[in-house]
């Protein structure tokens, strides 16, 4: 059996990169033949240790065992397999390429007890509402998941949770979806009788795990590292939050919610408290003498973390005082900055070169008055307040899409690869250009001005 490494093609579909690595598993980017559709390749790739450990033949049952659960579901809210196949002795299933999850949204690495980003309460509720209609229909169908955390949440387009990688999961009736031996889980995220016992866990132990999940959400910390009393941190909770996660995040299985259906409800049940009337703002500044960069750069890690100004979170030091004025009913003036930004954008996300090609258009069009229009860089972008009604008709019903809470700047990290800003919970990321985001036009006030727009 040839190894695979770095293949420019795999069975029918062209490699375009390597998306990530596993003790499994190799997935990568590739193009399918058929229509050119942008998919995620999954390909059993064990480790030496693994092969090693557990043999090749085991490993491939495992593998198989997975393709045939995933390739029985279908639900808004699990990952859906799309093509399975073999190449050159290695088994591999193709799916939907998604470009986030919800692991590089709080910002979680290989240090998981590290405060990761908190998500704005009611996205964090809505999450956790998908993940758990997801696993209600999964133990419906009889299969417990066993690791259910951030990394294995996708997000699509539309800002839907999808329940990926099932290398881990386990059928009711008793048959086994992993080996013996095995550490079954992921530190934090598994629950107590899980860590004992994985073979005897079941659908309380997905629910403790989704319980941890919201927590961090919330808070930025696990539950493990703070505990759990969230009406003494945020006034936003009340003590049914506090009733809420001891039952969520018992140790003990009879005492938590007994199934999806009724946590959800629970969790549908608890309010928010309204916000303080004179909560405390945190410090902000700009000196409008220094105006923010405004030229696009090719920029990486540390230096690009420098630029930017922002913690090792990514997202910034100190926020500018934003004053956002409306200019008219295509624009909207920030006082602060002086920049001028598209009010309206396009219904339609685009690539990182589509996003470009958009902004020409614009131009052309002069849309607002303005012939000056270009992508923001992620200085600009990160000077955005999170909350602001002026942009609120971006979305039907008045309120904030997820499909726009993710834009593009202008600045490159690579030739292939782009800086991007979400603008709901505040910080700067890179992706494959051949991700599709929202695109938000800025101008500079003076510079217009000066060419002959109108104030």
């Amino acid at each position: 059996m040839e190894p695979i490494c770095h293949p420019e093609r795999i069975d029918r579909y062209v490699i375009s990169g390597v998306i990530g690595h596993g003790g499994m598993a190799t997935v990568y980017r590739a193009v399918a033949p058929e229509d050119g559709r942008l998919v995620a390749l999954k390909v059993l790739a064990p480790s030496e240790p693994l092969r090693e450990t557990l043999g090749m033949e085991t490993l491939r049952a495992l593998f198989e065992a997975e393709m045939a659960i995933m390739s029985g579901l279908r639900h808004a809210n699990v990952a859906e397999i799309l093509d399975r196949g073999e190449s050159r002795g290695r088994a591999y299933y193709a799916m939907e390429l998604f470009c986030a999850n919800l692991g590089t949204m709080l910002g979680e690495h290989y240090r998981v007890e590290e405060s990761s980003r908190q998500v704005p309460p009611e996205k964090a509720i809505a999450y956790a509402g998908q993940v758990l209609a997801g696993l209600a229909y999964i133990h419906t169908a009889g299969i417990i998941h066993r690791d259910i955390k951030p990394f294995n949440m996708l997000l699509s387009e539309g800002d839907t949770i999808r329940i990926c990688d099932f290398g881990m999961a386990r059928h009711l009736t008793g048959q086994a979806f992993a080996a013996p031996g095995i550490r079954i889980g992921s530190p934090y995220y598994t629950a107590p009788e899980q860590i004992g016992n994985p073979e005897k866990a079941d659908r309380r132990a997905d629910l403790y795990a989704t319980g941890v999940l919201l927590y961090r959400m919330l808070t930025g910390e696990l539950p493990a590292m703070k505990g759990f009393m969230l009406s003494r941190v945020n006034p936003r909770y009340g003590e049914d939050w506090d009733a809420f996660f001891a039952r969520a995040l018992s140790w003990r299985p009879a005492a938590r919610f007994q199934d999806a259906a009724e946590m959800a409800a629970a969790l549908l049940r608890l309010q928010l408290n309204p916000r303080p009337a004179h909560r405390e703002k945190p410090p902000c500044n700009h000196d409008r003498s220094s105006p923010l960069r405004s030229s696009p750069l090719r920029i990486a890690g540390d230096k690009a973390r420098k630029i930017f100004a922002v913690d090792r979170l990514w997202q910034p030091l100190t926020p500018v005082c934003s004053r956002l004025a409306e200019r008219d009913g295509e624009t909207v003036l920030d006082e602060a900055t002086g920049l001028v930004w598209q009010r309206r954008i396009a219904p339609l996300l685009l690539n990182r070169e589509e996003a470009t090609a958009l902004i020409d258009d614009l131009n052309a069009g002069r849309i607002g008055g303005i012939a000056g229009w270009r992508l923001p860089t992620v200085n600009e972008l990160l000077s955005l307040p999170r909350e602001n009604a002026l942009f609120l008709d971006d979305a039907p019903n008045g309120s904030f899409s997820g499909e726009r809470n993710w834009f593009w700047s202008c600045d490159r990290r690579s030739e292939t690869t782009s800086w991007f800003v979400n603008t709901a919970i505040g910080y700067a990321g890179w992706q494959e250009n051949c991700c599709r985001f929202a695109v938000r036009a800025v101008a500079t006030f003076q510079s217009f001005q000066q060419n002959g727009g109108e104030p």
